[in-house]
């Protein structure tokens, strides 16, 4: 099914340009005659090259094995590709590699935008194995993260850095792991109810953000296809995370969380039409 809300990055032509600028350099290598140690160079490079564009674009499955190479080869591009197989993993549902990934990242020397998206994507799939996140370790790091008053270059409360880190793990599938994925959202969400407290100018977006999300789950409740007790199972999960949601608003205590109070309102149509579906 074609995903119907926000994705962290959509096609772009220039992956694509990119990757045949560096296929023509490699062709032209071979016809020139070049050594194999400039080959072995431009190689590495390409393979690289090539799981990032098809990570891009969105194509998982074919950006597998060109994650493997790039990481055999341990050059500079290590951690990125870590981190670029912890997505396509994530998205192709595998989260056990998605753990190995955020494990070995975590142990490395990262920026605080990487440790944010690895340590999202890392509480999302320890969620779909079945791991009682509520009060996970992970959890209260990731709220450490976006509550520092010094975010990426000294830029205080910056909302859109927080919301683009966290971008990739609200990126749903609703497969398999569907009532898992709402399971995260429900531990997840209070991340995007501080930044609709405390930043002003993000709190429309990151709302907005919200709200897709919800209907975007929400969708699945009318896709006869599937089994009508998973379902119900989906529905249920969605007012479980809309009740912690609400709980979550309440104890703000000042004047940001009246704009909490109007997000959390426009959502409140969501909530009725999955208690009238369950009671029809």
């Amino acid at each position: 099914m074609k995903k119907t809300y926000l994705k962290f990055i959509r096609r772009s032509n220039l992956s694509t340009q990119i990757l045949s600028a560096t296929l023509f350099l490699i062709s032209g290598c071979a016809f020139l005659g070049l050594s194999d140690e400039v080959l072995l160079v431009n190689k590495t490079s390409t393979n690289f090259l090539k799981a990032e564009a098809f990570v891009l674009n969105e194509e998982y499955e074919k950006a597998i094995p060109f994650l493997d190479l790039t990481l055999k080869q341990n050059d500079s591009d290590y951690n990125t590709t870590l981190l670029l197989s912890a997505r396509a993993y994530d998205q192709i549902g595998q989260p056990e590699k998605v753990i190995l990934a955020a494990n070995e990242l975590l142990g490395k020397k990262i920026d605080a935008a990487t440790e944010l998206k690895i340590r999202s994507l890392f509480l999302k799939n320890l969620a779909k194995v079945g791991t009682d996140i509520s009060d996970h370790l992970q959890k209260k790091l990731i709220l450490n993260l976006t509550q520092k008053t010094s975010t990426v270059e000294n830029v205080q409360n910056d909302g859109i850095y927080i919301l683009e880190s966290l971008k990739w793990s609200l990126d749903f599938s609703c497969d398999q792991f569907c009532v898992s994925e709402i399971y995260f959202l429900k531990e997840i969400q209070l991340q995007y109810l501080h930044i609709i407290e405390k930043d002003a100018v993000a709190s429309e977006h990151a709302a907005e953000t919200i709200k897709n999300t919800y209907e975007f789950f929400q969708s699945f409740l009318s896709k006869e296809h599937l089994n009508i007790s998973f379902r119900k199972k989906i529905a249920v999960a969605i007012l479980d995370s809309l009740n912690k949601l609400s709980s979550l608003q309440l104890a703000m205590p000042n004047q940001g969380s009246i704009r909490a109070a109007v997000a959390i309102q426009k959502i409140a149509p969501i909530e009725k039409n999955i208690e009238s579906w369950l009671h029809q």
